[in-house]
């Protein structure tokens, strides 16, 4: 994504951040998932609930309690949105 914006001046999309999400979540790698959306914060890009809900499962499967309790207050403020 920082090559596409980088090279070509493309600001970074929603669509852009769920492939990597789902392929962290599935390498169990919370590290980068956080990294992912520490990203998509720095472009004001809120991830919607598929999104929510791999960081939920990362952070419950990382054992890190505090980021779970995040990303379910962010999960249940999604929700209502809709």
């Amino acid at each position: 994504m920082a090559t596409m914006r980088e090279k070509y001046g493309l600001a970074p999309r929603l669509r852009s951040y769920s492939p990597a999400l789902v392929l962290f979540r599935c390498a169990g790698a919370a590290g980068k998932a956080y990294a992912v959306e520490a990203h998509m914060a720095a472009f004001a890009i809120s991830p919607e609930e598929p999104g929510l809900a791999s960081l939920l499962d990362i952070s419950m499967q990382a054992g890190d309690a505090g980021k779970m309790n995040v990303e379910k207050l962010k999960l249940s403020g999604a929700k209502r949105v809709l």
